[in-house]
């Protein structure tokens, strides 16, 4: 089944719906304390998984300065670093925790994976964008405790800066 970008925008309505209590300031429910929210989670996450494991259409770009930048900070497994390349509002999913944290958020959640699975190496596997000028990049991340992660962000320009607008380790 070929999926093409164009529907890249909604996925990022139904991410959007599954994390809308967020954007009032609420925390988000985590998937096991809801039944409902699990599916409709689960649903949105089997989604995307579904969209971007797909043989689908993009088109490949070299990588952008502010990309090599983001890169490189993971590689480095520097937060800090990673943080001044995150929008003010974040979308991270990591294996025990996901939700749409802000920028300062978002850089301690990090922070705190990267300290229980200390870099070893990160490679870019593709990077491309879509007809919404949204770029993307997918990676594998190792670690020094022989876990390896499936690494997938979204940047968007926001003035004139490539922002990551979601970040996800997705342990293989």
């Amino acid at each position: 089944m070929k999926i093409k970008l164009l529907y890249f925008p909604l996925l990022v309505v139904l991410i959007s719906m599954c994390n809308i209590s967020s954007s009032f300031g609420i925390k988000p429910i985590s998937p096991e304390k809801n039944r409902t929210i699990s599916s409709d989670y689960a649903l949105v996450q089997l989604l995307i998984r579904s969209a971007f494991n797909a043989d689908f259409a993009f088109s490949p770009v070299s990588p952008k300065v502010d990309n090599v930048d983001i890169n490189n900070s993971i590689k480095r497994g520097s937060a800090s670093e990673l943080a001044q390349y995150l929008n003010n509002s974040v979308e991270v999913v990591l294996p025990d925790n996901a939700g749409t944290y802000s920028k300062a958020q978002a850089q301690m959640i990090i922070a705190s994976f990267f300290a229980k699975n200390q870099v070893r190496s990160f490679v870019i596997n593709q990077e491309g964008s879509s007809s919404n000028s949204s770029n993307f990049a997918i990676g594998t991340y190792s670690s020094t405790n022989n876990k390896n992660f499936r690494v997938y962000y979204v940047t968007k320009k926001v003035g004139n800066k490539e922002l990551v607008q979601h970040i996800e380790f997705e342990q293989k």
